[in-house]
């Protein structure tokens, strides 16, 4: 057994509140730039925030919101060149509305391709976009 560096925690809104003196929701409104703070506390909280290395977590945003940014895209081989193109596309059109993509490849089996999207599902994907891996409407056991 190899003796792993334990991972240190990433710093959350309260250090940086603490850090910045003060209230975790001003740092919060801060922070997300929504609701009111003066400069100064504006100027604190992002001079903490940057001396501790703070970053968003997403996570914790999207259930705040009910949103996650990200649409999934289940595909049934990546290196087929017309997805390829199609990716791109995708990916173009989704940064210019605020949304990044989450991609998956089922390798054109009807499982992988259900897992996927059980799993987008599980993620809270604001939406799903499937290549199907085949064009029948069979019924399948779920």
């Amino acid at each position: 057994m190899t003796n792993l560096k334990p991972r240190s925690k990433a710093p959350t809104v309260a250090d940086v509140a603490r850090a910045a003196k003060v209230s975790k929701a001003q740092a919060a409104r801060a922070l997300g730039g929504y609701g009111a703070v003066s400069e100064e506390v504006q100027e604190r909280v992002s001079s903490a925030a940057l001396q501790l290395g703070y970053r968003p977590n997403a996570l914790a945003r999207s259930m705040n919101t009910g949103r996650s940014n990200t649409i999934g895209v289940i595909v049934g081989d990546i290196e087929n060149p017309h997805f390829g193109l199609a990716l791109r596309g995708m990916a173009d059109v989704a940064r210019l509305a605020g949304y990044h993509l989450l991609l998956s490849n089922s390798d054109e089996k009807r499982q992988a391709e259900q897992d996927a999207v059980r799993v987008m599902l599980e993620k809270r994907v604001d939406g799903i976009i499937v290549a199907p891996c085949c064009s029948s409407l069979e019924k399948t056991a779920t």
